[in-house]
Order: structure tokens, then C-alpha cells, then sequence
């Protein structure tokens, strides 16, 4: 009996992880991580030039949660403009990941932002999000 009672409370626990899982996803395509930069001011050079790495790491999923197929996009833009060597695509079923070494021009008053795009196997793209960089 008590084996019983333990396999009832653990299937109904599995059940209301499963009912809750599908709610969040309910809007079609997720991506759960995604573009990242670690840059930091290059110390030779007076202006404030960053420096460092840029990637993704990522994990993406349909409606239903199974993995899918996406291509994440990242790219730094300084006052809204694509610098020149800070554009990777990232692709895979289910995740994605790699990263790059980067290099882009700030001056003071400049506004930097790492952009993501994603877009997935059935064609659905997010657009481009921005985020401070």
C-alpha cells in the first residue's frame, strides 16, 4: 500500500508539472537564455573602445516543449548603428551557443546595446530586442 500511495503523490506532483509547463509556452516558440556580451574598456586606448567576447547560449523550445530549430542573431549597436565585426548567427535544434571575440568604438555619450534576433524553424521571427550592452 504505501508503494502505491508513493507512485499516486509522485504521478499527481508530475501531473501538475506537466499542466503548468504548457500554460508558459502557450504563446508558440520560446527561447529561454540567448545573447550575451562580456566587453570591458580597452585600457590603451583613451576613448573607451570596448573589447571582449559576445555569444549565445540558449535553449528553444515549440509549444508543446519539444526542441526546435532557431537561428539567434546577435549584434552590438552603438547609437543604433550595426558595428562593423559584432554581427553572429547562433543555429540548432533545441539550443544554441557559441561566441566571438569582439571589438567596437564608444565615445562619451554613446550608447551601446547587444540586439537579439530569433527566428524559428516555422518562421516565426521575435524582431530585433535590444538591451544595454
Amino acid at each position: 500500500m504505501r508503494n502505491v500511495l508513493s507512485v499516486l503523490i509522485v504521478g499527481a506532483a508530475a501531473s501538475l508539472t506537466m499542466a503548468a509547463a504548457p500554460a508558459a509556452q502557450a504563446a508558440g516558440d520560446t527561447i529561454t537564455g540567448g545573447c550575451y556580451d562580456h566587453t570591458a574598456a580597452d585600457p590603451t586606448v583613451p576613448n573607451g573602445d570596448q573589447e571582449g567576447v559576445m555569444g549565445d547560449s540558449s535553449v528553444t523550445q515549440d509549444s508543446t516543449g519539444l526542441p526546435v530549430f532557431a537561428t539567434v542573431l546577435c549584434v552590438i549597436r552603438v547609437n543604433g548603428i550595426e558595428q562593423s565585426g559584432t554581427k553572429y548567427w547562433y543555429s540548432g535544434t533545441g539550443a544554441q551557443s557559441g561566441s566571438n571575440q569582439i571589438f567596437y568604438a564608444v565615445g562619451p555619450g554613446d550608447v551601446a546595446k547587444l540586439c537579439q534576433d530569433v527566428v524559428y524553424a516555422d518562421g516565426t521571427d521575435t524582431g530585433e530586442i535590444c538591451q544595454p550592452a
